[in-house]
């Protein structure tokens, strides 16, 4: 696998949480690289796992306290943007 770090945006998250989806796999390989995420993206995703999948906040805490010991958490600033756009183009 290449070297360069990955970017993943938030249906990365929601897929490796959902146990329906078909996408989980290939969600908890990528994961397994370290990624790095936005902290938008960690927003987004409790968000989502609070509203879609009605999870309360004890799991919420949990699955989120598991995902942030795997990736590498940015702030959201320009040179972020900058560095998925560079992520996505190779």
């Amino acid at each position: 696998m290449n070297d360069k770090p990955v970017f993943i945006d938030t249906n990365v998250l929601i897929y490796a949480t959902d146990a329906d989806s078909s996408k989980k796999r290939i969600a908890l390989e990528l994961l397994a690289t370290h990624p790095v995420v936005s902290i938008q993206v960690i927003n987004e995703c409790a968000n989502v796992l609070r509203k879609k999948f009605r999870l309360d906040y004890a799991n919420l805490a949990t699955i989120l306290e598991n995902y942030l010991k795997t990736v590498t958490l940015v702030p959201v600033t320009l040179a972020t943007v900058r560095l998925a756009w560079q992520l996505g183009e190779r």
